[in-house]
């Protein structure tokens, strides 16, 4: 996962949502991207709930779109080993603080930050 804060939604690779099994429903929004990958239909999957390190993240909904127009997520990409992105929703209802020196995210559980296992930044 491509930690984005500018992202104002967490998404999944379509690929990546039917290897995961994902029940995709057709959404409204549309989505633009930088560059030249111009404006596209996302769906939207709804995940109960997932593990990132010794933290549970819960979520309702994510958006799924092709990633690979930004690169990421196809065999052939040159970041295909990203196969979704943690937007901005998420970041900020975990709390999270990323420090790029240390290229650590930080998580906060409870009512503490955790550190160790919780996520790199690459």
């Amino acid at each position: 996962m491509l930690v984005d804060s500018a992202a104002p939604w967490s998404c999944v690779d379509v690929r990546q949502a039917e290897r995961l099994k994902l029940k995709t429903t057709v959404s409204p929004a549309k989505l633009t991207g930088v560059g030249r990958t111009g404006t596209r239909s996302v769906g939207v999957a709804t995940v109960k709930s997932f593990r990132l390190a010794a933290v549970d993240v819960k979520i309702t909904n994510v958006a799924v779109f092709d990633l690979a127009d930004w690169g990421l997520a196809a065999s052939d990409a040159a970041l295909s080993d990203v196969q979704g992105i943690f937007g901005g929703e998420i970041l900020a209802a975990m709390s999270v603080v990323i420090d790029c020196h240390a290229l650590t995210l930080w998580l906060k559980r409870s009512s503490h930050v955790e550190r160790g296992a919780e996520g790199r930044v690459r």
